[in-house]
């Protein structure tokens, strides 16, 4: 009413305001009970409470299509279950929207970010603007029959932009490429007048395609007709009119004639000339016939005219040795002379030739095999080169696949065999040769051996036994403590003891060598000890003090009391049958995984008689 003079304001999330009109921004989402509470002059008061429910909104946007095109129209749909206030659009080009679903238009091509804002809640998207393709054919061209056409060298050439590909088409010819903006068109075989060429520039999706047309113009060209190939004599004139096939030219505007000779034409434009060859010109002369039409659709042909010489001519030849010379007349010689040929000419121009021929002495080059031709497989073969001769190229081939270039090389063969080593050079006037050796290669000899006892005590005699399939001349042991033996079967005792690297050596009749090495283990011995004490006259107390080695037992005693009584107690307590010095033998035996080894001791011990003892009694019993 108009007499209230004072308005209290609760919002309900514990804070307060005054004032008719009042804004209030809530911090949290929720349902909140606002109380206002108005007063007048007469201190009266009225109180009205409403509830009001606070919320974030969740909110999306779909677009249709995206990306899209310049120029295209766009979807955008607003997702959201709240409806109490506008969906209000940016679409970053400058234009805005309100409402659920909207549309726009991208002019320009780019990338925009469009924002859609409800409430406070804002939420945005990219979207991508493409451009739309353009397709330029290029201009309108004239080419000539059968000659390709590069449509990239136009004075306007064709262009393209925005585009994913290129496609060509059109016309009874081919394209070298029909995807490139400017390829090259060759007219079908028969194609002649004017020809659509069609360009499609294909759109960046969703974009639509741009398409171009050109017209080529294929005309006829000219034809030329060289005439046939003709023999003439030396130093006359050639008129072209006496050819077998006389020069053509049609469909021409200008002709022209050239040539490689020393002469010269009379008219070169002329459509048949006459050739007036140089002083004492021979041999051939090649001629080329030029008929062009406009736009330089030329014909080209070629005849050749072979002059003949009338006189008598002198060749100097040089060939290498064990070469050969073709002679003008036809025949083959191959040794350092003088040769004449008469060619009778079916054109009557007869001539002589002298050929004088010098044939090279044979180059003096060769090699040897270092140590022999006789190798073994992976031996580091040796390659000398000798002779005096210059030598500016070479090549050795060892006929395993391998080659060098080396002067004097080395090789090793992999695989047993007789291999043809091939050296072939060039000398310094040209001239080439080979030679050529053989080598043989061996295996090297199979090799093992066996032995009576992979382990053994000192003192032991062990077997040995070589074993080979191939024929050995040499058997060489190696006993790994300084010993060494031959023959493929032997026997040796060690007198240390330890691991023994034995090796086998062998030599075969082919000369290879083999080797094969096994290990023998020697064991210590233990050390017998013994001491004794008299336990009482003729009874001894012995007591064992042997030792065994390292990571060897003792695992038994044998007693020999020199009385014909034996004992395998370790520690033994004996009584003689009489007083007197006996010899006591104790034999100890160590174990180590199996291996038994054993050592003995002699002492001579002193055994004390017992006592007589006499008594008598009294009384005498009765």
């Amino acid at each position: 009413t108009p007499d209230i003079n004072s308005w209290q304001w609760d919002f309900g999330d514990g804070n307060t305001g005054t004032g008719q009109v009042i804004n209030h921004v809530y911090a949290a989402i929720g349902t909140y009970d606002i109380t206002l509470i108005a007063s007048n002059g007469n201190t009266c008061t009225d109180t009205i409470v409403h509830q009001r429910v606070v919320v974030e909104p969740v909110i999306d946007f779909n677009m249709t299509l995206s990306p899209t095109c310049e120029g295209y129209i766009v979807d955008f749909t607003a997702i959201g279950i709240y409806n109490f206030t506008n969906y209000v659009w940016d679409f970053g080009d400058g234009n805005n929207a309100i409402g659920r679903n909207v549309t726009n238009i991208f002019i320009t091509p780019s990338t925009y970010t469009v924002t859609l804002t409800f409430c406070t809640s804002q939420r945005q998207h990219d979207i991508v603007v493409n451009p739309l393709p353009l397709a330029f054919a290029g201009q309108d061209s004239i080419s000539c029959e059968d000659v390709p056409f590069d449509l990239s060298t136009m004075p306007f050439a064709p262009m393209a932009s925005n585009y994913s590909s290129i496609l060509w088409s059109g016309g009874l010819g081919t394209f070298n490429d029909p995807t490139l903006i400017g390829p090259i068109y060759t007219p079908g075989a028969t194609e002649l007048g004017f020809i659509t060429l069609r360009m499609v520039a294909y759109g960046i999706a969703p974009c639509y395609n741009d398409t171009s047309y050109m017209t080529l113009e294929v005309i006829e060209g000219a034809y030329a007709f060289a005439g046939s190939d003709e023999d003439h004599c030396q130093d006359s004139p050639f008129d072209f009119a006496t050819c077998a096939q006389v020069p053509a030219a049609y469909n021409e505007i200008f002709r022209m004639w050239n040539h490689d000779g020393t002469g010269t034409i009379i008219d070169p434009t002329v459509e048949v000339p006459v050739y007036l060859p140089g002083a004492g010109e021979t041999g051939v002369v090649n001629f080329t016939f030029i008929a062009s039409n406009v736009i330089n659709c030329d014909s080209v042909d070629y005849m050749q005219l072979t002059i003949h010489p009338t006189f008598f001519e002198v060749h100097m030849d040089t060939i290498c040795f064990n070469d050969s010379l073709l002679l003008p007349g036809g025949g083959w010689v191959y040794n350092t002379g003088t040769y004449h040929d008469t060619l009778f000419s079916v054109w009557t121009c007869d001539s002589i030739i002298e050929t004088n021929l010098y044939e090279r002495p044979q180059i003096d080059a060769d090699f040897m095999v270092n140590g022999g031709d006789s190798v073994c497989i992976d031996d580091i073969v040796s390659f000398t080169r000798t002779g005096v001769s210059t030598l500016v190229n070479w090549m050795w081939d060892f006929d395993d696949g391998s080659f060098s270039t080396d002067m004097n090389p080395t090789h090793a063969y992999a695989t047993p065999g007789t291999y043809d080593v091939m050296f072939t050079f060039t000398d310094n006037f040209g001239c080439q040769d080979t030679v050529i050796h053989q080598v043989f290669v061996f295996q090297h000899p199979d090799v093992d051996f066996s032995t009576s006892a992979t382990s053994a005590c000192l003192n032991t005699g062990i077997n040995f036994f070589g074993v080979s399939t191939d024929v050995i001349t040499l058997w060489e042991w190696d006993f790994g403590d300084g010993s060494f033996g031959t023959g493929q079967n032997t026997t040796h005792v060690y007198t240390t003891y330890g691991v023994m690297q034995v090796t086998l050596t062998v030599t075969a009749a082919n000369g290879c060598i083999s080797t094969m090495i096994r290990l023998i283990f020697v064991a210590a011995p233990p050390e017998a000890d013994f001491t004794y004490n008299i336990y009482l006259c003729d009874s001894i107390q012995f007591t064992d003090l042997s030792t065994a080695p390292p990571g060897f037992f003792l695992v038994e005693w044998e007693w020999d009391f020199g009385d014909g009584t034996t004992s395998n107690l370790q520690h033994p307590l004996h009584q003689f049958p009489a007083g007197g010095i006996y010899p006591v033998t104790l034999i100890v035996y160590a174990d180590s995984a199996g291996i038994i080894c054993s050592d003995s001791i002699t002492q001579d011990v002193l055994v004390l008689d017992r006592p007589t003892v006499y008594f008598t009694w009294s009384p005498e019993p009765t």
